[in-house]
């Protein structure tokens, strides 16, 4: 279930960001970001998100 969840984050962060090639450098800084908050314990795909983008300086637009 972990891997599961840290792959939707990851997802929804290059989909977020307009990514389609996964070859990017950038990506790698993504996942890495998402393994680092998803090991302090979180489990929510939406926050995990949320908070790799922050961590790597991105800030995500809240929609309504």
């Amino acid at each position: 279930m972990k891997i599961d969840t840290m792959t939707e984050a990851y997802e929804r962060a290059l989909t977020y960001l307009g990514m389609v090639d996964r070859n990017d450098p950038f990506t790698e800084l993504i996942a890495k970001a998402i393994v680092n908050v998803t090991a302090t314990g979180e489990r929510d795909p939406g926050t995990i998100e949320k908070r790799a983008l922050n961590a790597l300086g991105i800030r995500k637009i809240a929609t309504a």
